[in-house]
């Protein structure tokens, strides 16, 4: 039997330097920690990428409201 436990994410951030890249997830519980290199952060990124792809052609497109997009500075990305 596994001790995972589960919590959903309400926000994240991302911070970036030289040689790490730390994501804080906010949650319930509060702030999630995760650190990585740039390297897995950029392996991530390629994996994440695939996934959306292939759940978008199972499911469709997945909307992005665009204040959202626009306060991020994605619209772009739409």
């Amino acid at each position: 039997m596994s001790d995972k436990q589960w919590t959903v994410a309400q926000g994240v951030s991302l911070k970036t330097s030289l040689y790490s890249a730390i994501f804080e997830f906010q949650t319930p519980e509060g702030i999630l920690e995760m650190t990585m290199s740039p390297q897995l952060l950029k392996a991530m990124h390629m994996i994440m990428r695939r996934h959306i792809m292939d759940y978008e052609e199972r499911n469709g497109a997945i909307a992005v409201d665009r204040e959202l997009a626009h306060k991020l500075g994605l619209e772009e990305e739409l």
